[in-house]
């Protein structure tokens, strides 16, 4: 008896662990930042412009279940002079009376294979207020501003999305530089993305919910300390 129990408990226990190991997830989404409303801000005396410009849809591939933040470019910055420009010394903005524009960020979810969720009809809305100095030579920001306007994330297929600024750098708006060098800026924001139960898809709470095999490797560790405890008192009862 002793002999045949041994390596049917041992069997037993290696089918239920390999049934316990975790399911391979995965997180995959694209995004697409575009501006709202205006696409231009023009300076105090009208001869600039600060043109803003739409990034498009950037698919990002699959990523780690435990992946959490994604850089984003939200919007290129250039500057355009205004044909009826009298200077190009100019200022958008002060610093009490910031210039601003909108940027909205829509995020497509495809995680695990669930069908494709989107917040296109809601999307995230963020204010860049921002005071900046031009010359003919040189570009200066005295003031910058990310808010978020509205819900400031959004769950698709059991996955939280929001934005903001790098946390490391404490940095996001990059100013573009003068006529004369063409050079452009940029908005960059990074993508946060919090997995739901499961590593996408699925709703649910913070808690648990045991897998089937962890409860079938609960249930076989009480019944095999019962019968340690039964066999003893059969033993004991035997030899009294």
């Amino acid at each position: 008896m002793k002999s045949l129990m041994a390596p049917a408990l041992a069997a037993t226990l290696g089918v239920l662990l390999l049934g316990a190991a975790p399911a391979s997830a995965s997180i995959q989404y694209g995004y697409d930042w575009s501006p709202t409303g205006a696409t231009a801000v023009n300076s105090n005396g009208g001869n600039y412009a600060l043109v803003v410009s739409n990034e498009g849809f950037v698919p990002t591939g699959t990523n780690p279940y435990f992946s959490s933040s994604t850089e984003s470019v939200a919007a290129a910055l250039s500057l355009a002079l205004s044909t009826k420009a009298t200077s190009t010394t100019d200022s958008f903005g002060s610093n009490t009376t910031p210039a601003s524009f909108m940027l909205s960020l829509v995020v497509t979810d495809k995680s695990n294979g669930m069908p494709a969720m989107t917040n296109a009809t809601d999307p995230l809305m963020y204010k860049v207020s921002f005071a900046m100095n031009v010359t003919d030579g040189s570009t200066a920001t005295t003031l910058v501003n990310l808010t978020s306007v509205g819900p400031s994330s959004v769950v698709l297929n059991g996955n939280t999305y929001s934005a903001g600024i790098n946390k490391l750098t404490g940095q996001f708006f990059a100013a573009p530089g003068p006529i004369s060098a063409s050079r452009n800026g940029a908005v960059t924001l990074d993508i946060n993305v919090v997995p739901g139960q499961g590593g996408g898809g699925g709703g649910g709470g913070p808690h648990d919910t045991p897998e089937p095999s962890s409860m079938a490797l609960a249930g076989l560790g009480v019944g095999f300390m019962g019968l340690v405890g039964l066999r003893r008192r059969n033993r004991s009862v035997m030899f009294a």
